[in-house]
């Protein structure tokens, strides 16, 4: 006898289960939902299952206030959106569910991918009006960092380094280049070294270090995620400038001795070229003494949080010491991380704004200069289960951002 499909509350075990033959984000796993319980989300796993298999998942972030509860959906739901009647049931299903246990409304971002570097996809309008025949009332193209997640995101498609590194952008090659050339080294850290991130991401991510320490716990237990950071070898800086200022110097003298024995104006402004950049080496010199002396085993500079799902690597969390920029650190850390994770099918640098001209564009620079392609995603979706109560929710105070 074929059951009917329905959806039900599942446990790790099964939704892990389910995401090992299914195409997901690592914001649709167990351990992100582990994550996102410390932050004080109340969290339901949920299966749609059909003859005691499950066909479909999905993570609800609840957020609880006033009697009223409303969901946020991570990356939507764990299915195949192309599969029209599948998305009428599950829609169907967690409406049913949500109407039980008082959840107003949901919001998701789904995977749905609109545009790759600015080609539309085949079926995103058929996907498109099928959600919104459902009932799903789309929140707008959003062009920067509004929502929870990014609609735009950076990846890099990832083949043999050698060809990668012929896709970067000549300017970032050179400055690969030159951050080994400054002694910057690249280190795998441990959660004890996180502390390096949190310094340098305190005011960037809306975040506390409690959320990073977490997130690597629960990852790290079946070996996910990985940390690196960047440290200047001061040492070797030290040492670099100090055989060009030798090497300089050398030059002066040798020009000085061409002067005595023949005054030109060729030689005159070669004096002064040469004496320029002694100064300029002294300067560095100096500078890197100083480091040498404040830091002898050198300086953490930059660091990146990598989490490894699927076929999938993400860039979820990088910081730097602005102090230290001209180092080219965050550089090395990103080309390193090309290298390391060449078996992977993607290497997701993370969320762009709209590639108009906008105030990140420093940013979009940063990311798409590596020879990354870009990914615009369908956006912000909302299904509203309790209208009566939804209306309420919308037009109370403090419910203003989260709803908008």
């Amino acid at each position: 006898m074929v059951k009917k499909m329905q959806i039900r509350e599942i446990n790790k075990d099964e939704l892990n289960s389910y995401l090992k033959n299914i195409n997901h984000s690592l914001y649709q796993t167990s351990e992100y939902a582990n994550t996102m319980e410390k932050q004080l989300f109340s969290i339901k796993l949920l299966g749609l299952e059909e003859n005691g298999n499950i066909i479909g998942s999905t993570i609800l972030l609840i957020v609880k206030k006033q009697g009223f509860n409303y969901a946020y959906v991570p990356r939507g739901f764990v299915i195949d959106y192309n599969n029209e009647s599948l998305v009428k049931t599950f829609t169907l299903e967690i409406k049913k569910y949500c109407k039980k246990n008082n959840i107003v409304a949901i919001k998701l971002n789904p995977l749905i991918i609109k545009e790759i570097n600015n080609v539309k996809q085949e079926n995103y309008d058929k996907v498109f009006n099928n959600l919104k025949s459902l009932g799903y009332n789309h929140l707008g193209y959003n062009d920067f960092f509004e929502s929870f997640k990014p609609r735009y995101e950076a990846k890099i498609e990832m083949n043999n380094p050698n060809i990668l590194f012929n896709n970067i952008k000549k300017e970032y090659k050179t400055k690969i280049r030159s951050a080994i050339d400054n002694g910057v080294e690249i280190h795998k850290g441990t959660y004890d070294d996180l502390k390096y991130l949190y310094a340098h991401t305190e005011k960037k991510y809306p975040r506390n270090l409690l959320y990073f320490e977490y997130l690597y716990y629960y990852f790290s237990q079946n070996k996910k995620i990985d940390f690196f950071y960047a440290k200047l070898n001061c040492s070797k800086l030290l040492s670099k400038f100090r055989s060009l200022y030798i090497r300089q110097e050398e030059i002066c003298k040798q020009i000085d001795e061409f002067i005595k024995k023949e005054q030109s104006n060729r030689l005159t402004a070669l004096k002064i070229e040469a004496d320029n950049l002694l100064g300029k080496y002294h300067n560095q010199l100096t500078n890197a003494t100083k480091l040498m002396q404040t830091h002898p085993n050198g300086i953490v500079i930059a660091e990146c949080l990598f989490i490894k799902e699927n076929d999938e690597v993400y860039m979820i969390m990088d910081g730097y010491d602005k102090n230290y920029k001209r180092y080219n650190a965050k550089h090395l850390l990103i080309w390193e991380a090309i290298n390391y994770y060449k078996d992977f099918k993607y290497l997701n640098l993370g969320g762009l704004t709209s590639l108009k001209e906008t105030k990140y564009q420093g940013l979009n620079q940063f990311k798409m200069n590596f020879g990354s392609v870009c990914y615009e995603y369908i956006g912000d979706l909302e299904l509203v289960c309790i209208p009566g109560k939804y209306f309420l929710l919308k037009n109370l105070r403090p419910y203003e951002n989260l709803i908008k």
